[in-house]
């Protein structure tokens, strides 16, 4: 028996130093292990570790820039849930107005490595908004991945989504995942639209010319479109295609040329081939964003890479809008 109560005791001894203990008749506190202080210490010093790697997985967001994958990694993840998407991207086809965008990168900037604000500024020097995309009532956030890592690669700054509610089955399940797909696209300016009249109206009255792809036999050849002004790409749905609406709004409708039996691209796979297309047609004209364009979705791109960034700028005297406030840093 005392060697039995002896092994209790040092089996009690070697537990964790924080133990339950009940308070009144429902409630649970917790006490501390008086001859434990070291391990108290040790608990306290991984506290400290998990920040550091909370905080570093904010300051090398685009230290990996490289080995980002849409979908999945998870640093962009809804943390409330919310049924809709932030529109905190600044707008590529705005002259941006009542904020010095120039003060804020002149601030940013020394805050980050010299390695990463020359990524920024090379890759930013080579962004370009003479092509954008739409992607109409897209149903698989896959998808939407993979052309948004597509945009990206090709140097395409500008994208719409048009988001039908209602339009979907198992309507949670997808606007769900289709907002984390969104919010995957920090690098790029992004817009949502409730209709293709709303997102086609925007851009006709900017004069942009728009260009449907379709299988009907009026459409043409990508290859024979004129990309010399500014134009716009529309993808549709990966069952239906476009919608009808669409194809009236469309100043033209086109195919991608195919020599096989297969009629149509996985949604991905026309982005990329579009693109691939577009590039060979002259109709990428990287480097086109004015200055104050790219000022603007500098101070986007340093606010996600600067923690406390919104603190900062304020404490310069510039009061940040409220589209960047909801920027995740």
């Amino acid at each position: 028996k005392h060697s039995s109560t002896q092994s209790n005791l040092m089996a009690l001894w070697m537990v964790p130093a924080i133990l339950p203990v009940a308070h009144g008749s429902s409630s649970v506190g917790f006490i501390h292990h008086s001859g434990r202080p070291r391990l108290q210490k040790r608990l306290t010093a991984l506290q400290r570790a998990r920040t550091r790697r909370r905080q570093r997985a904010t300051l090398s967001a685009d230290e990996s820039w490289e080995g980002f994958e849409y979908g999945e990694t998870n640093w962009f993840l809804d943390d409330g849930g919310s049924s809709e998407v932030d529109n905190v991207a600044v707008s590529m086809h705005d002259e941006p107005q009542g904020f010095d965008y120039e003060s804020a990168v002149e601030a940013l900037s020394p805050l980050v490595s010299p390695d990463r604000l020359e990524r920024l500024q090379t890759v930013i020097s080579q962004r370009t908004n003479h092509c954008q995309f739409v992607f109409e009532a897209p149903t698989n956030p896959n998808n939407v991945w993979a052309c948004l890592r597509t945009l990206d690669s090709f140097g395409i700054q500008h994208t719409s989504v048009i988001r039908r509610p209602g339009g979907y089955d198992r309507q949670r399940d997808i606007n769900g995942n289709m907002n984390v797909a969104l919010g995957s696209s920090q690098w790029l300016s992004m817009q949502e639209f409730q209709s293709a009249s709303e997102a086609i109206g925007q851009l006709k009255d900017r004069g942009v010319r728009v260009y449907a792809s379709d299988l009907q036999e009026d459409s043409t050849a990508l290859t024979s479109l004129d990309v010399s002004q500014p134009f716009t790409i529309v993808l549709g749905n990966e069952r239906t295609g476009i919608s009808e609406e669409m194809r009236g709004l469309a100043d033209e409708t086109f195919f991608v040329p195919m020599r096989g039996f297969a009629e149509s691209f996985n949604l991905s796979v026309a982005c990329a081939v579009t693109c691939a297309y577009l590039s060979q047609m002259g109709g990428l004209k990287w480097g086109d964003l004015s200055e104050g364009e790219r000022a603007a979705v500098m101070t986007e791109w340093l606010m996600r890479c600067v923690p406390g960034s919104q603190q900062v700028l304020e404490r310069k005297g510039l009061r940040v809008p409220e589209r960047l406030r909801r920027t995740r840093q």
